[in-house]
């Protein structure tokens, strides 16, 4: 969020180096924070059986939506200006992180409570209160 609305006065005009060079490392921050993220609900989400397919699967349409999200985002900045494709991009961004805040301790917790974990002799994932002792 930091990053999208500090590209707002590089839009405006103010081309200061040190400016440029803190959104530039903001926005490189941010997608590699939300990759490692995506890349870890991809794991969690896949099927021992098929995990690679999964992943993959996962990963591809995370990847394709962000190059489409992209293109739009310049498409509608060739038609509005900047100003408003980066104050609406700040406010979906505030959006997202106000709903991950408001849900990270349920999810959390229905985590903890239905953590899976590999039985030794079938490989197969249960849940840990089914699991025989």
């Amino acid at each position: 969020m930091l990053a999208t609305f500090g590209t707002l006065p590089i839009a405006l005009g103010a081309i200061w180096p040190w400016l440029v060079l803190l959104v530039v490392a903001l926005s490189n921050a941010a997608f590699a924070a939300a990759f490692a993220i995506i890349y870890t609900i991809s794991m969690d989400l896949t099927r021992p059986e098929s995990a690679g397919t999964d992943f993959t699967l996962f990963t591809t349409i995370t990847s394709l939506l962000m190059v489409i999200s992209g293109g739009s985002g310049l498409a509608l900045a060739g038609t509005f200006g900047f100003v408003p494709v980066i104050l609406g991009a700040g406010v979906l961004s505030a959006l997202g992180l106000t709903v991950v805040v408001w849900n990270i301790g349920r999810v959390l917790d229905d985590d903890i409570q239905n953590t899976h974990h590999a039985t030794p002799s079938t490989g197969s994932r249960e849940p840990r209160a089914t699991r025989q002792r």
